[in-house]
């Protein structure tokens, strides 16, 4: 992982000396591969190649990580627990959910997790997850933006966005 983070820099910070030598550079990563399981290794490079440097060339605002999967243990135990304070799935259910899935990848699940999914998307009705606070959505929307199915890393479509720094 650190030669990928190391070969990220060197290849970009080249890139942007060449065209951009006077300027001071501001990176903005996002949609990137290596962002959402880099990210404080990147950060870390950059600060220490900011420090070996008299003049600071890097100014690292932020970065943006969407639609990450990092860890499964503490994916399931956010989302179920979220589901549960928001009052989204009963107190049976969110026991049931922690008892059988917690310890399963989000995407290989045992036939038991799956039941208690099933019941959880139930419960969970036509409320959207990610915006629990707004309107139902209407009839016509296309199962694919089922709660099921979005939480399936699999299944979940690509939406790339133009990406800051072009590639060779």
């Amino acid at each position: 992982m650190a030669e990928e983070v190391h070969d990220f820099i060197y290849f970009y910070i080249s890139k942007f000396f060449r065209w951009f030598s006077w300027l001071i550079i501001l990176i903005l990563l996002t949609e990137i591969f290596v962002i959402g399981h880099y990210v404080s290794q990147l950060s870390q490079v950059i600060v220490r190649y900011n420090l070996a440097l008299t003049k600071k060339t890097i100014n690292l605002k932020g970065y943006m990580v969407g639609n990450v999967l990092t860890d499964d243990y503490p994916g399931h135990l956010g989302v179920f627990q979220f589901m549960w304070s928001a009052g989204l799935i009963s107190d049976q259910t969110y026991r049931r959910l922690n008892l059988l899935c917690v310890f399963q990848s989000f995407i290989h699940t045992s036939s038991s997790c799956d039941k208690i999914l099933g019941v959880a998307n139930e419960e969970l009705g036509d409320i959207d997850p990610y915006s629990i606070f707004a309107p139902t959505c209407p009839g016509n929307v296309s199962q694919s933006n089922c709660w099921l199915k979005r939480i399936n890393v699999g299944v979940i479509p690509d939406h790339p966005l133009p990406t800051l720094f072009p590639k060779d």
